[in-house]
């Protein structure tokens, strides 16, 4: 959903990732740094190689140009992350270089219901299911246009995959989150309690060329 609102919006994300998701103290999902994002037009494609290593779709790394689609390649690599712990591209965590990391990625060919090692082969565990498995290797097909979240039905489509069965999309935003995390209330700690001191930090004096900063100092009170 959060995909959906920013590709009707003509924004490309570029930088899905675990550390880039958040939990407000609701328990509700939040997408957090747009640093990578990109605004297009009339689907126009982007050449610009960013974003981290391991979520790189291969059109990325060619530099053959391109557009929303990277978002479900990411999707897929994050899903295989969070039901395995490690990434698809270097499991035993070798500290695989990112060039060798570049080349598993644009030699990827996904090989159904494979358990096997090898090229075109992810390294499943046997708790991931069939259904897990296969929309994994849908968000993860090397064709742009026929990845899943990219065919003619859109986003319609990954909604009605099997593994999503079980949600619920028409009550999703009216519904209860299933955890909701535990949060210190540092605003209420801090800034409603006057006799709290409250911690700080000072950075040296800026001296750049912009003249609308140079009286900064930023002492910084957080």
């Amino acid at each position: 959903l959060g995909f959906e609102h920013m590709h009707t919006r003509n924004v490309i994300y570029r930088d899905l990732k675990p550390e880039n998701l958040l939990l407000d103290s609701d328990g509700w999902l939040k997408i957090a740094d747009f640093g990578l994002a990109k605004f297009v037009k009339n689907n126009q494609l982007t050449y610009t190689l960013c974003g981290t290593p391991d979520y790189l779709a291969p059109e990325q790394i060619t530099k053959a140009g391109h557009g929303f689609e990277v978002d479900f390649w990411s999707l897929g690599v994050l899903a295989f992350e969070l039901l395995t712990a490690v990434s698809p591209w270097d499991p035993k965590e070798t500290g695989m270089s990112e060039m060798k990391k570049y080349s598993a990625i644009t030699s990827f060919q996904p090989k159904r219901g494979s358990t096997a090692e090898g090229a075109g082969a992810l390294p499943y565990p046997t708790h991931v299911s069939k259904e897990a498995r296969s929309i994994i290797e849908d968000f993860m097909c090397p064709d742009p246009a026929a990845r899943l979240g990219c065919r003619g039905a859109g986003q319609e489509d990954i909604q009605l995959d099997p593994w999503l069965s079980s949600v619920t999309w028409d009550t999703l935003e009216t519904s209860d989150p299933p955890h909701k995390p535990e949060c210190a209330d540092l605003v209420t700690k801090y800034y409603a309690t006057p006799d709290v001191e409250r911690p700080s930090f000072e950075a040296p004096n800026y001296h750049g060329s912009n003249q609308w900063c140079d009286d900064w100092d930023f002492t910084c009170t957080v």
